[in-house]
C-alpha cells in the first residue's frame, strides 16, 4: 500500500466544551509511521520528508 499525506498546519481534536484534547501535524503523524515500523520490524525512512 502507498499512502500520500499531505498536512498544511495542524489538525485540532476537540471535545463537547470545545476544549483541544489532541492535535496531529507532520510530526506526529510521521512518530506514529516509525514507531509502527519499529513495533512491526519495518525499516522507517527517513526520506519522507523534505
Amino acid at each position: 500500500m502507498i499512502t500520500l499525506f499531505i498536512l498544511g498546519g495542524s489538525l485540532q481534536y476537540f471535545d463537547e466544551e470545545n476544549q483541544v484534547i489532541g492535535q496531529d501535524d507532520i510530526f506526529t503523524v510521521y512518530k506514529r509511521y516509525c514507531d509502527y515500523c519499529v513495533e512491526n520490524g519495518i525499516p522507517c525512512r527517513e526520506d519522507l520528508i523534505y
